[in-house]
């Protein structure tokens, strides 16, 4: 999207800490934009992985420090921090005029909005990514979406514990050890 409007990129080395801890060097690109959150423009730096496939955009602490956006969590609301008193519910439904692909403004917020709203689970079908099973013949892969998609149900979130399987570490001939959890210093994970 950002291409088809001539946004222009430049290549950075770009440090990223993994949800693991470990840090990885990559070579990225990056740009700056002006996003637009309720009436509110903030210029914003965004980092494009060129290996990363299928990615959305992500913003996070660092955007929301530098719009000045403060999270009632329990509340389901969030407010800029120079104007605590005009509260925006988290999540907003779009009105017919609005670009579903941009932030938009929300002038007509007390229409469109409502603080019980509960987001709708969506059905998604079981099948195959188009990443994965690149090995097999174009037969094989309908054969495994239909296996799939005929036993979508074990693939649906809830339902109880499997009583046929049953987690174990083997620890040989020696006893668990049993310590409380510590936290490790990054520099030592190396």
């Amino acid at each position: 999207m950002l291409q088809n409007k001539k946004v222009k990129f430049k290549p950075k080395a770009v440090s990223l800490t993994l949800a693991v801890g470990t840090q990885n060097n990559v070579a990225a690109f990056t740009t700056v934009v002006d996003l637009k959150v309720e009436g509110k423009v903030v210029p914003t730096e965004l980092i494009v992985l060129p290996e990363a496939k299928g990615s959305r955009t992500l913003l996070g602490t660092d955007f929301l420090q530098c719009a000045g956006i403060v999270l009632d969590i329990l509340n389901g609301k969030w407010h800029f921090c120079e104007n605590p008193q005009i509260q925006y519910p988290f999540y907003k439904v779009p009105s017919k005029n609005e670009n579903s692909k941009s932030i938009s403004d929300s002038e007509k917020r007390s229409e469109e909005t409502s603080s019980s709203f509960k987001v709708p689970e969506t059905s998604s079908s079981v099948k195959l990514r188009s990443d994965e099973g690149n090995h097999l013949t174009k037969e094989q892969r309908t054969q495994i979406n239909c296996l799939l998609q005929e036993f979508k149900s074990c693939f649906e979130p809830g339902g109880e514990a499997t009583p046929f399987k049953e987690h174990r570490i083997n620890t040989g001939n020696s006893p668990p050890v049993v310590e409380p959890p510590y936290r490790m210093n990054p520099d030592s994970l190396g």
